[in-house]
């Protein structure tokens, strides 16, 4: 595939003039499957792309959209994922780098990247990257000044990545039934913004699914030939397109209980007798929040920031009294020295307004607090002494009597943090390392779940 680029893009005097009789197949070298998969005369309206780690389902999907973006002139590519707090957490620096990237440096000087699209000179086709349903940050309510309001028309590919957190309800909303139609949702900057969609548009949604009842999986199981699904894993590549690392990786990972989730994109398996099974892991999106009675930052700390040392978890947890249910906001959790985890803890604090800081004191007592006071000497801290021995499980026993009887949401998906309370068996706690995310959580869930109980009004200076 040739093409020849002949446009004087004057607008761009910065860029040197544009490479001429590029040979596309040439610079995007792909392993059998992924031309299989991406075969344009073949391709369905509706693609999924399962796999596991290391699969280059991202990679390829970038690579198949760098190219389309070549063969049509003057279109929009939306790269969509449900939950994009900024466009780092979308696949803008996947594409990015395949541009830039050595071998493929003769298509380099063909794009224009800003800091919010990438567009193709040659033919004026744009990437634009947006999450459909994110609240801001510590704003529990869309902003109803809407100060911007813009429309994406000509869209030739949605390509939803993560899509296992993908929700029924987008999907209602953003997948087209054959005829012309406009979408309208928040994006993470808050403003009001209309897709507009054809029957032409296709859909590419590529994903390691989390569960078998992941809401795509079954979406489109009425569309019949409209959709294709596909299932990819490293050992399905060439082995020039193989990553060594990783192959390595995967054969000392084969005794890992989710091997086959990790490295074959099958769901996730449940610990034997866990107190939190992963189908007690429910999703929403509530785009407004009227009344979050309560929110609280748990933070269960960690003795030093290096590979050695633990994780602090960091987690935010609410209540909101009118849909009666706990709500899991963010995990936040990592290695962190003190101070940053402190000044974490207080940004997390004020964006959402919280009640209260919850810390366990276990380990550094009063430096737990002081190192908090020091950066902001009126956070209302509770503290927590967990019991040693069988504490951890007593604590989360009641906390998994919540999510068994769905009374608690997470608002996006928290993988490492689900993959610690799936640990938690009757016997204890099955998994390697400290529980310090799951730890966070559970001192959470327990503060807010006795001043619910007690029907107590918790006042910001009343600690």
């Amino acid at each position: 595939m040739k093409f020849n680029f002949d446009f004087n893009f004057d607008f761009n005097p910065n860029k040197s003039e544009i490479n001429k009789n590029i040979d596309l197949n040439q610079v995007f070298e792909s392993p059998k499957i992924y031309k299989a998969i991406f075969d344009i005369n073949k391709m369905a309206k509706f693609t999924i792309v399962e796999g596991g780690r290391a699969s280059a389902k991202t990679q390829e999907t970038a690579l198949f959209l760098i190219k389309e973006s070549f063969r049509f002139r003057d279109r929009v590519i939306l790269c969509g994922r449900e939950y994009q707090a900024s466009i780092r957490d979308s696949v803008y620096t996947v594409i990015k780098k395949l541009i830039q990237a050595p071998k493929k440096n003769k298509i380099e000087d063909c794009f224009h990247i800003t800091d919010k699209e990438i567009i193709n000179l040659a033919s004026g086709t744009r990437f634009v990257f947006r999450g459909f349903n994110d609240f801001k940050k510590g704003s529990f309510k869309k902003s109803s000044n809407l100060n911007k309001i813009k429309s994406l028309s000509s869209i030739i590919y949605v390509w939803i990545d993560e899509s296992q957190d993908i929700t029924s309800s987008t999907l209602d909303v953003l997948v087209p039934t054959g005829r012309d139609f406009v979408v309208t949702f928040f994006d993470h900057q808050d403003y009001q913004e209309e897709v507009q969609l054809d029957s032409d548009t296709k859909f590419i949604f590529t994903m390691n699914r989390q569960t078998n009842g992941d809401a795509v999986l079954h979406y489109f199981d009425t569309y019949e030939t409209m959709v294709k699904k596909y299932k990819v894993n490293i050992f399905d590549l060439e082995p020039k397109f193989q990553n060594k690392s990783m192959l390595r990786l995967a054969e000392a990972q084969k005794s890992h209980p989710n091997y086959s989730h990790i490295w074959l994109g099958e769901a996730k398996i449940d610990i034997a007798d866990s107190l939190f099974p992963q189908h007690c892991f429910k999703y929403d999106i509530i785009n407004n929040y009227p009344d979050i009675a309560h929110v609280v930052i748990a933070v269960d700390p960690a003795g030093g920031s290096t590979l050695k040392n633990d994780e602090t978890g960091v987690v935010v947890c609410g209540y909101s009294a009118e849909l009666d249910k706990f709500l899991v906001l963010e995990d936040w959790s990592g290695r962190y020295s003190p101070q940053v985890w402190a000044k974490k803890v207080n940004a997390l604090y004020q964006d959402y307004k919280a009640s209260r800081v919850i810390v366990e004191t276990n380990y550094g007592g009063d430096l737990v607090e002081s190192n908090l006071r020091s950066i902001n000497s009126y956070l209302p801290i509770y503290k927590v002494r967990a019991k040693k021995g069988g504490g951890k499980l007593t604590r989360a026993e009641p906390i998994a009597t919540l999510f068994t009887e769905n009374k608690v949401i997470f608002l996006q998906r928290m993988p490492e943090l689900q993959n610690q309370l799936n640990g938690f068996t009757p016997s204890g706690y099955q998994l390697q390392g400290s529980p310090d995310r799951a730890d966070a959580l559970v001192y959470g869930l327990t503060y807010l779940v006795e001043k619910v109980q007690k029907k107590v009004t918790i006042h910001v200076l009343d600690f």
